[in-house]
């Protein structure tokens, strides 16, 4: 996640939620953090 950024990941994560359904919809942890442009794993 943090080699393509956590706005990226939440962005196609929202694209795929949209087309397949909201399994694939990012959780509020990840949107918070790419609100916030925190990393993954730091």
């Amino acid at each position: 996640m943090d080699s393509l950024g956590i706005k990226k990941v939440v962005d196609l994560m929202n694209e795929h939620a949209q087309k397949y359904g909201d399994r694939f919809a990012p959780c509020d942890g990840l949107v918070t953090r790419a609100g916030l442009e925190e990393s993954f794993y730091k």
